[in-house]
């Protein structure tokens, strides 16, 4: 999310294998979006999806609680 908005990183991430890790830094993500705009939008779609799911789910949880 840190990429998304101007906040700080919340989470940290752990691997319990080897593992190959990518990291795109907001620059670097911006030239990539300038280069390919489709990306842009492939890449927002997903983060909107993502993001009504865990809305979906909370209000589900909230429901269950009040009910």
């Amino acid at each position: 999310m840190a990429v998304v908005d101007i906040e700080p990183r919340s989470a940290t991430a752990r691997a319990y294998k080897k593992t190959r890790v990518v990291m795109f830094t907001k620059e670097s993500l911006v030239t990539m979006f300038d280069e390919f705009p489709e990306l842009m939008t492939l890449v927002g779609f997903n983060i909107a999806r993502v993001l009504s799911q865990r809305l979906r789910s909370i209000d589900e949880d909230l429901a269950a609680l009040s009910g």
